[in-house]
């Protein structure tokens, strides 16, 4: 769930930092390294994945909005804590500062507006589904920002994962106008994840992972206070269920998933870390089954692997033919 390519600056800094591990450690001691950023981001994805699931559980006592702020708000003050602990003073400079706080609003506030109020009106499983899409949709943004002309095989990779992602959102007799609306709030979702991530990748290189969640989750929890005003919904008491839930979306998911991500992003690149969220779907299909038992429809899984298609074929790199002498 982040920005693709990137590739420019990401590419780059993975193949100089990739240099340095191996004239230092070796070949073995680089592949060790390496391996904790892939196993890093890959748990961060299956917190992910298994988001949808708690959210709607979490929809019980608690609103979309509210449920947003707290996301927020909770994580940040947890992450204070952990940082008086671990003495850890370093900060954001006054000139990265507004760089943080704006990934912070898209990253927080504005991706959980868009995500929460699409999983109150979708299926969890549904919404696992087209967060696949994301990588296909950040490579098209960028390729739009940087007016590069993507490869051919990211052209059409694009393509077919906006086909599948068009077999899920369509209201049919599957589902409904209300459904079809959710899965487009999820689309937006996408949109700014997209541009959190082409946000995060300079500050991820200067600062700690610790320490851009924690600046990220204040801004983004402050930015949220108003939207969960306007929501107008009163407060519940949450019950044993959604609070555990709602532990598990904050500690889990807001928490430990966002520092897993952004400590991934600091030694492969982006493009790589993105593609990753191609597991999503198949997790996300397996937890909805399993916990809320929901029942997962043909229309489900042809559109699903349509996006999971595309975002692959997009994400391959193709060696570049040399030329001859």
């Amino acid at each position: 769930m982040a920005g693709c390519d990137m590739y420019k600056f990401s590419l780059y800094t993975a193949y100089y930092r990739g240099k340095i591990c191996r004239s230092r450690f070796g070949k073995a001691g680089h592949e060790h390294i390496v391996k904790k950023y892939y196993l890093a981001t890959l748990t961060a994805v299956v917190f992910w994945s298994a988001s949808f699931i708690a959210t709607s559980i979490a929809y019980i006592t608690i609103a979309p909005l509210q449920l947003g702020m707290v996301r927020g708000i909770l994580p940040a003050f947890l992450f204070a804590v952990m940082r008086l602990f671990t003495k850890n003073r370093e900060r954001p400079s006054k000139g990265d500062l507004p760089r943080v706080a704006l990934s912070g609003l898209f990253g927080v506030t504005l991706y959980f507006t868009f995500q929460n109020i699409g999983v109150d009106m979708t299926t969890s499983s549904n919404a696992a589904l087209i967060t696949a899409s994301f990588p296909a949709m950040t490579l098209l943004l960028e390729s739009l920002i940087d007016r590069v002309v993507p490869a051919a095989n990211k052209i059409a990779g694009i393509v077919i994962a906006m086909i599948g992602v068009g077999i899920l959102t369509g209201a049919t007799a599957e589902g409904s106008s209300n459904q079809a609306l959710g899965n487009l709030c999820l689309l937006g979702a996408g949109l700014v994840w997209a541009v959190y991530s082409m946000l995060t990748r300079a500050v991820a290189q200067k600062y700690s992972a610790a320490t851009v969640t924690t600046y990220q989750m204040l801004f983004g929890g402050i930015f949220f206070i108003p939207i969960a005003l306007l929501e107008g919904k009163p407060w519940q008491l949450p019950t044993l269920s959604t609070a555990g839930a709602i532990l598990f979306l904050c500690v889990g998911c807001s928490l430990l998933a966002y520092v897993l991500y952004n400590y991934g992003l600091q030694k492969i690149s982006a493009g790589v870390a993105v593609s990753m969220v191609n597991l999503v779907p198949a997790l996300g299909l397996v937890f909805s089954f399993v916990i809320l038992h929901e029942a997962i429809s043909a229309r489900q899984i042809i559109g699903g692997l349509i996006v999971v298609a595309g975002v692959t074929l997009s994400s391959v790199q193709f060696p570049k033919k040399r030329e001859r002498a």
